[in-house]
Formats: structure tokens, sequence, C-alpha cells
């Protein structure tokens, strides 16, 4: 995993929306790099996001009871 291979071509052998602006004529390195299955990654941030919105559970408020508790405290400052 993570393997990365470094090519050095002729920018007019890359397609036009991966060359942009560069002169075709330009020699350009490619760098492609495997970064793996990210599966696991995203799983573990979102485990993380559930156990710090567990931290709260006991509280037992709904989104809109807290969406109106950030009001209240934002209409507090504004006053």
């Amino acid at each position: 995993m993570n393997k990365t291979v470094h090519r050095e071509i002729v920018a007019s052998e890359l397609p036009a929306d991966l060359r942009g602006d560069i002169d075709p004529s330009h020699t350009v390195r490619v760098v492609i790099e495997d970064l793996g299955d990210r599966k696991a990654e995203r799983l573990a941030a979102a485990e993380r996001i559930l156990r710090y919105a567990g931290l709260s559970k006991h509280k037992r408020t709904t989104a809109e009871q807290a969406a109106a508790k950030i009001r209240q405290i934002r209409d507090e400052w504004d006053s």
C-alpha cells in the first residue's frame, strides 16, 4: 500500500484537463500515489463523532431544543 510512482513525460502526453496551462513542449513529473482503502479512515472518524455526540446523550435534548438554546444565547449577545 502507499506505493508512489514518479514518471517524467512531455506535457503534451497528458490529457488537456490535467495539463492545464502548462506548455505542451515542457517536461512534467507525474506522481501517482496509492492512498489505499480510505473506508477504514472514514469509519474511524465517524466513530469519534458518534462517541462525542454520546457525551451529552443523558441530557435528552432534541435538535430543535438545542437550536432554540443557541438562538437564545446568540440573541443575548446581540442585546
